[in-house]
């Protein structure tokens, strides 16, 4: 796109951050009816908009990372509801085989299974000595000390490795059944050290590689979260305005996508983060889905009445508002559909780095001369990519 172009070509970095709401009012991804709908045969209409918008900006975007959040659902394995957690997880699988050594001692050898991002690889974990008969109980008990010794963090197992010690004590199981319930088991668990948990305890990793990155991590969380609610959207728009207060100099720009399908809960707090981050260089895209009203998303747009919050106005526009149905080609061309939700939603970027430019007294970078790499190659030094947003 042009206007895009002339944005990277005046070495201004764009960040692209992605936003996706995960409220019950989607419906059950598994149901047809849903917005979350997984289909086997065509993308739902979260992932059209996001491909349809993202694959545009990556191209301006030079490390192709993008930090992605959900909001509103609740998480494994407490169910504590999260309006800004990453969509990717750092999930592995144990793959477990019995046999006897020399001596004729049971041994468990203990394998992980993890994606390295971009194969599936399995590694040998362990080699456990198990005493007396082999019962899930003994299993349990010698794999949680396993990870105790090593300061493997075992809170985050799922809740299916816990009944292996109600099963194993009241049941004698054989080997085979007992392996067969551990290896249907899926664990979350991050594989770093205790002083690295420490170090690490706050800021947990929302980047993905490119958008396909992105879908990727939306799909795998659709799976494992639980929709919930209330739709809140302050909390990633103050995560965001964060990362873009450390950058005020005109050489990096924050673009924040959200995608909804609905009545914002938290207005007045969406409203106050909103008024504080048009002082900054940070660009909202607001995408509807479904058939809701959006009038709350008409409001935020601020075309004709600014956004204000507690007597104060925001000082540029920065939100841009869309309803995805308003690009649905009745003929089902799809790809010229989302080809004009593209152009529409990111034709105000420009103008909004330049507001921002222009209110700080910031003289625009001067283009980049002709035979210099392609604009996706920012000059400047990119800030460091986002952290997880405290929910």
């Amino acid at each position: 796109m042009e206007l895009l172009m002339s944005v990277s070509q005046r070495r201004t970095q764009l960040n692209f951050t992605v936003a996706i709401d995960f409220t019950a009012s989607n419906g059950n991804p598994s149901q047809p009816t849903s917005l979350h709908y997984m289909s086997p045969y065509q993308i739902n209409a979260y992932a059209m908009a996001l491909k349809a918008v993202g694959e545009i900006i990556q191209d301006y975007d030079s490390d192709k990372l993008f930090p992605a959040y959900g909001f509103g659902a609740k998480l494994p394995p407490d169910g504590k509801i999260s309006h800004a957690f990453p969509l990717k997880t750092e999930a592995i699988s144990l793959a477990i085989d019995s046999s006897c050594d020399r001596t004729d001692m049971e041994q468990l050898s203990v394998f992980v299974r993890f994606f390295d991002g971009k194969i599936f690889r399995e590694k040998l974990l362990c080699l456990l000595t198990l005493p007396g008969r082999t019962t899930g109980e003994i299993i349990f008990h010698e794999l949680t000390q396993f990870f105790e010794k090593n300061g493997l963090n075992k809170t985050n197992m799922a809740p299916q490795m816990a009944a292996l010690v109600y099963i194993g004590s009241k049941t004698d199981l054989t080997t085979t059944s007992a392996l067969k319930l551990v290896r249907s088991v899926m664990f979350k668990i991050p594989l770093r050290s205790k002083e690295s948990d420490q170090a690490n305890s706050n800021a947990e990793n929302p980047n993905c590689v490119a958008i396909e990155g992105v879908l990727e991590a939306y799909f795998q969380s659709l799976r494992t979260v639980q929709l919930y609610g209330p739709t809140n959207f302050a909390p990633v728009i103050s995560q965001v305005a964060r990362c873009a207060a450390e950058v005020t100099d005109g050489s990096q720009f924050f673009v924040l996508l959200m995608i909804t399908d609905g009545v914002i809960s938290d207005m007045d707090q969406t409203k106050e983060a909103v008024v504080n981050a048009a002082g900054l260089p940070m660009s909202i895209i607001i995408v509807g889905v479904g058939p809701a009203e959006f009038d709350a998303m008409e409001e935020l747009d601020g075309d004709e009445v600014r956004v204000s919050s507690r007597g104060r106005s925001a000082e540029r526009d920065i939100v841009q508002f869309v309803p995805l149905r308003d690009y649905m080609d009745r003929s089902g061309n799809s790809v010229l559909s989302m080809a004009r939700l593209a152009k529409d939603v990111l034709a105000e970027i420009p103008e909004q780095l330049l507001s921002f430019m222009k209110s700080r007294g910031l003289e625009p970078r001067p283009p980049l001369p002709a035979a210099s790499d392609p604009p996706s190659m920012s000059t400047s030094t990119p800030a460091p990519k986002q952290s997880k947003a405290h929910a």
